[in-house]
């Protein structure tokens, strides 16, 4: 909150939860319902200890009453690989794209507030009810105290690179939701999600 500068807001990426296409579960539900019923049987993956990803599926199933066993990884692709070889029954990561485009994962969930572009069927965290779903969004960030016009210099390049067709064609490509924010709202968006990761992370 106070060792850097926001500079711009670029995207929104889905962060769903997802089963290879040949997968038992159908739906969120059928999965919920077989964690209920098996407890700690359940095993997901995920890219990375205390990542985003980790936080919003411990805190989706902590609100659902289920217990599961998440297994870390160190990124998105090695999750994919053991959900892939059967190794794990779900991932939740954003990196599901080829995946999803290629027809071998099937959406559960997305954890976030916002519907996945093409996959509107998808329910959301918010939709259920959820205490945590937030977006995922990236920007670009510098160290504190950058001189003013460093920051209003850096806040048009970004304005002027999204509304570019290869600013279009990179959103298509990972399904990211085009969500152009200056400094000020990024730095917004910041302190406001801060406190509910907090809460998160406690429990």
């Amino acid at each position: 909150l106070h060792d850097l500068d926001y500079l711009g807001k670029m995207f929104t990426q889905p962060l769903p939860l997802y089963v290879a296409a040949e997968s038992r579960f159908k739906s969120y539900e059928e999965l919920l319902a077989y964690a209920r019923a098996n407890p700690g049987k359940l095993r997901w993956g995920n890219s990375g200890a205390r990542g985003i990803a980790e936080i919003m599926m411990e805190s989706g199933f902590r609100h659902a009453g289920v217990q599961t066993i998440g297994v870390p990884f160190k990124a998105g692709a090695d999750a994919n690989t053991a959900l892939l070889g059967g190794h794990v029954d779900a991932v939740a990561s954003t990196d599901f794209g080829p995946l999803l485009q290629a027809g071998r994962i099937r959406l559960l969930v997305e954890t976030g507030p916002l519907k996945i572009p093409g996959h509107e069927n998808v329910p959301t965290f918010r939709e259920l009810g959820y205490p945590l779903s937030v977006e995922v969004f990236y920007g670009l960030i510098g160290p504190a105290n950058l001189p003013p016009e460093a920051v209003k210099w850096w806040d048009a390049l970004l304005s002027e690179v999204s509304r570019t067709k290869e600013y279009a064609a990179l959103c298509e490509k990972i399904f990211a939701l085009p969500s152009y924010a200056g400094s000020a709202a990024f730095r917004r968006m910041v302190v406001s999600g801060y406190p509910e990761f907090g809460k998160a992370l406690a429990k």
